[in-house]
Formats: C-alpha cells, sequence, structure tokens
C-alpha cells in the first residue's frame, strides 16, 4: 500500500504533467481520470438519470460535477472493501485537483464478482452536448 502523501505527490506530477500536454484539460477531466485509476472504483457513473455531469462548452464530462464551491464524483465501486475505503482512495487520489472545494463521492452502484459493466463508462470526457443543449 502506498503512503496518502506519496499518492498525493504523485498525483501533484501528473496533474501538471496532463495539463502541460492537453491543452484545454479541465479540472473536471483530471478529477476524473484520477478517480477512474483508483483501484477499487470499476467505473465513473453519471447517476441514475445521467444527470451527473460538467458542462463544458460543446462536451461534457459525465460522473463528476465540479463548480467554484464544490466537487462530486459519482462512482461504481468494486465489491470487496468497505465503502468508506473506496472514498477514502477518491479522495486521496482527487486531492491536490481540489482547490478547497469539499468533495463529495457518490456510489450509486457496486460492481459484484462475477458481473460485468453493461454500459462501463458513460462517454467519452469529450461525449458533445445534443445539438439543441450546445451552449450560447
Amino acid at each position: 500500500m502506498t503512503p496518502a502523501g506519496s499518492r498525493r505527490e504523485a498525483a501533484d506530477r501528473s496533474a501538471g504533467q496532463d495539463q502541460a500536454a492537453a491543452p484545454g484539460v479541465t479540472d473536471a477531466d483530471l478529477i476524473r481520470a484520477a478517480a477512474l485509476d483508483c483501484p477499487d472504483v470499476a467505473a465513473i457513473s453519471a447517476g441514475a438519470f445521467g444527470q451527473v455531469a460538467s458542462y463544458l462548452p460543446g462536451r461534457i464530462v459525465p460522473g463528476v460535477r465540479v463548480d467554484d464551491v464544490r466537487v462530486e464524483v459519482h462512482v461504481v465501486a468494486r465489491y470487496g472493501p468497505p465503502l468508506r475505503e473506496v472514498a477514502d482512495q477518491i479522495g486521496d487520489a482527487v486531492a491536490p485537483l481540489l482547490a478547497g472545494r469539499p468533495l463529495r463521492v457518490v456510489i450509486d452502484d457496486i460492481l459484484l464478482p462475477g458481473e460485468t459493466l453493461t454500459d462501463p463508462d458513460p462517454g467519452p470526457p469529450e461525449a458533445p452536448l445534443p445539438p439543441g443543449d450546445q451552449p450560447a
């Protein structure tokens, strides 16, 4: 097990590299990637009705809601570890990206052994908005 400080330092380094390597990458993109990298996270979830997302110009980032005052991440956890541990893993992974905002982790589902995800990913971070929903 890696100490939390080491994970945070690694996340700080990789977040800086990601931002430098990919113009247009937002906090929502980085938070989503960090959460997906957690070993007990099976997938990101857009919520029961697909409503959890960050809406950006011309695209959405499903499963992560970021605004000026808070960050919310919705996931499907792997069966086994206590859910508090899963939430703590996500908290440790995204801590360098929060910029002082509180984090809310929502575990929408649990992937049981032998199950496969019917929709393992609600879409790429670049998923376009429907034509009528383009920002003005």
